[in-house]
């Protein structure tokens, strides 16, 4: 367990949960850790970057169980001197969930409960090491969501010497206060909404490459999302729980859109010889309406019977007078004729 004696830094961190061997299958798919059992007759993993170790899987304890806890992330704050910090945090109001404990050869810790409710624990190293990195798989935030923010700000002033860097004005939410030691960042501080129906706790952040290629994997392999991913001033962040339910976060700087490469000049060429315009065709003339049309054809079909019998009427006008003058004549020509032999006949007769 690789720790530093850096009063006031989170140095270490431990998953219990009721599945060691499925969460290390899922951290190592989502945040890139390295998983090696830690040895010492010990069922615990411990989870490796580049850097080194950051955290540890353990199997949540029986008692627990029993008493209905779930699976948690609890982040371990170094200290020079466990005892002395034990007896001023219960002074200022904290209770111990679990005395001072030996790890031998590598030194000793306690899990307390601020004021508020919250967990946490206190680690005093057996040898200084340096402080954590924040390359990839690295914690590299820390928040507290807690009933009183002033108040605990207080608590944590005194006991590790966090100082307020900044405050930001969420609205209906409350400040959201940035804490850190030494001038650096290490966290924030912000007011438990009502009805929420959580308590005060702490929720750490694991850097990644990509907050959105993290909740996707996650979501496949079976956590659920509570946030995210989202923009935050410091980048890009998605709140989850992982299959097993324990909180956690994953933290990204934000992907910056790289400016499009500047376009080469292009030579100017002469245009082309554009060929004549021929001219344009004549439009036909727009077709008449549906309608006029329609009342069109029915007073042409209305009218065309008595056209048509006017018609018939002029043409037997024009053409009887014909058809009955020559007739008349046929007729009357050949009774002439007739009657002017039969007369000649009767007076050669008298004649005789």
């Amino acid at each position: 367990m690789s720790t530093t004696s850096n009063r006031g830094l989170f140095v270490w961190h431990d998953l219990m949960t009721t599945d060691p061997a499925a969460a290390a299958g899922f951290y190592g798919k989502v945040v890139g850790w390295e998983m090696k059992p830690w040895g010492h007759n010990v069922p615990y993993t411990l989870c490796l970057t580049a850097q080194g170790p950051v955290a540890g899987i353990g199997a949540l304890p029986e008692d627990a169980r029993a008493m209905g806890a779930s699976p948690y992330w609890l982040g371990y704050v170094a200290t020079p001197d466990l005892d002395a910090t034990i007896a001023q945090a219960t002074g200022l109001g904290a209770r111990v969930l679990k005395g001072a404990t030996v790890i031998e050869g590598t030194g000793r810790y306690a899990v307390l409960a601020d004021p508020q409710g919250a967990t946490f624990g206190v680690y005093t190293p057996a040898q200084p090491a340096p402080a954590p990195a924040g390359g990839r798989g690295q914690f590299v935030w820390h928040e507290l969501t807690t009933g009183d923010v002033e108040a605990a700000l207080g608590f944590y002033r005194a006991l590790f010497g966090w100082s307020e860097l900044n405050r930001m004005d969420m609205g209906a939410m409350g400040p959201y206060v940035i804490f850190g030691s030494d001038g650096v960042q290490r966290g924030g501080v912000y007011r438990r909404q009502e009805g929420s129906g959580s308590g005060s706790y702490w929720m750490a952040y694991a850097h990644v490459p990509s907050a959105d290629a993290a909740a996707r994997v996650a979501t496949r392999s079976g956590a659920r999302v509570l946030h995210g991913p989202a923009d935050i001033p410091g980048g890009r962040i998605t709140m989850m729980l992982d299959p097993q339910g324990a909180a956690i976060a994953v933290h990204s700087a934000r992907m910056e859109s790289k400016p499009a490469p500047a376009a080469k000049p292009v030579a100017k060429k002469k245009p082309a010889p554009q060929p004549k315009a021929k001219p344009a065709p004549k439009r036909k003339a727009a077709a008449k309406p549906k309608a006029e049309l329609k009342r069109k054809v029915a007073a042409k079909r209305k009218a065309a019977p008595a056209r048509r019998k006017a018609a018939v009427k002029k043409a037997v006008k024009r053409v009887a007078p014909q058809r009955r003058k020559p007739a008349r004549k046929a007729v009357r020509k050949p009774a002439r004729k007739v009657a002017r032999r039969t007369t000649r006949r009767k007076s050669a007769r008298r004649r005789r």
